[in-house]
């Protein structure tokens, strides 16, 4: 009797060994896939809120005299690209210097890309009253240009008057 293993043997191993090498594979792809989305996630989930906290420092009065030039129906909108905060915070700058306003709606449905930067931002800015009250509400989208909306983070809050 020989020893050994038959021709059938070792292609059906060989199968089997090819099978699980997808697999593996496969896996591999997917868990780096989910890494770089929730990579890009966590990269849009701060530029947000570092936008949001921005317009926190802002003050009631200052939106009020200076820098919102909607009115209680319309607001106003723009898209700010950037490819780090920095680039965010000079426009932010900007704004607060009244040498950049943002005056007009933009479609916020759209996701538009745009070359040479990384970010995308949607700003919009309203006068909404409730109960007496009338803050300002501020929306913000932020996205990475070259993956549109599945990049997505959204954050918004509501800035009235300092109770007296």
């Amino acid at each position: 009797m020989k020893k050994g293993f038959t021709l059938v043997e070792l292609v059906v191993s060989l199968a089997i060994l090819s099978i699980s090498m997808v697999a593996i594979t496969m896996i591999f792809s997917v868990a780096l896939n989910t890494r770089q989305k929730n990579d890009i996630k966590q990269s849009t989930s701060g530029h947000s809120q570092s936008i949001i906290e921005n317009f926190r420092a802002v003050r009631y009065d200052k939106l009020d005299n200076n820098l919102y030039k909607g009115d209680m129906t319309t607001g106003v909108s723009t898209f700010v690209y950037f490819n780090n905060m920095s680039n965010f915070n000079t426009w932010f700058q900007n704004y607060i210097n009244g040498t950049t306003q943002i005056t007009g709606n933009v479609d916020s449905s759209a996701y538009p890309s745009f070359t040479g930067n990384q970010f995308g931002a949607l700003i919009k800015i309203s006068k909404k009253s409730i109960t007496g009250v009338t803050p300002y509400h501020i929306y913000v989208r932020v996205w990475k240009l070259a993956k549109g909306a599945q990049s997505q983070s959204v954050r918004e809050i509501y800035i009235s008057r300092d109770p007296l």
